[in-house]
């Protein structure tokens, strides 16, 4: 779609935003190779978490500093499509290669799983192993079997993501998210529902 903008307009558009379904890594790496900033929710993410509100973001800075969280601010973390904390709700550890959860604990490396994707091969790698989430009282917030505990995974394009994600962190990148809604989406919605005879090109605006 973006070369389609390019070859239509003869100029590249300096931002693209959309849903979580075109977060892929090599989609990230394509745009950055061409000078375009994305703004994207994670990939299972919905879009309303998006515009997570202010607490979300100092919750999640929280756990990044390594801080205790409140009550109010373990309720105020992210949920994925599972109804689990989001990833986002973890830290990343790139000098040891390991994650750490909301409640202090570490996910430690175990192993590379290679995946099949339409874009090419994924190397996966699986973080866990923590025997504290069988007795942390947050645990049905954040996996499916506690004895197991959680397991979070990245690829190799996960510093784009992580790029991806400070950029959608910040106010600006909020407020740039939003604008889809109002632009796009009900654009969308007239052409599905039959009622405007009405045809919408929509670029960046």
């Amino acid at each position: 779609m973006v070369e389609q903008v390019i070859q239509n307009c003869g100029d590249k558009p300096s931002a693209v935003s959309a849903d979580s379904q075109y977060n892929t890594g090599s989609e990230l790496a394509a745009m950055e190779e061409k000078q375009i900033d994305c703004y994207l929710p994670d990939a299972g993410q919905n879009s309303e978490a998006a515009s997570s509100p202010e607490a979300t973001q100092e919750a999640i800075a929280r756990v990044h500093e390594g801080q205790a969280l409140s009550e109010s601010q373990w309720a105020a973390l992210p949920r994925n499509n599972k109804k689990f904390f989001d990833r986002s709700a973890f830290a990343y550890d790139k000098k040891k290669d390991e994650y750490r959860c909301p409640a202090g604990q570490v996910l430690v490396f175990l192993r590379v799983k290679k995946d099949k994707k339409k874009w090419g091969t994924a190397e996966r790698k699986q973080y866990g192993g923590c025997p504290s989430c069988a007795g942390c009282a947050h645990a049905k917030s954040c996996c499916k079997d506690p004895d197991k505990g959680r397991c979070l995974s990245h690829d190799q394009y996960e510093d784009h993501r992580e790029r991806l994600r400070q950029r959608m962190g910040t106010d600006e990148g909020r407020e740039i998210y939003k604008r889809r809604k109002c632009i796009v989406e009900p654009r969308l919605g007239s052409l599905g529902s039959g009622t405007s005879n009405t045809t919408w090109v929509c670029g960046d605006s």
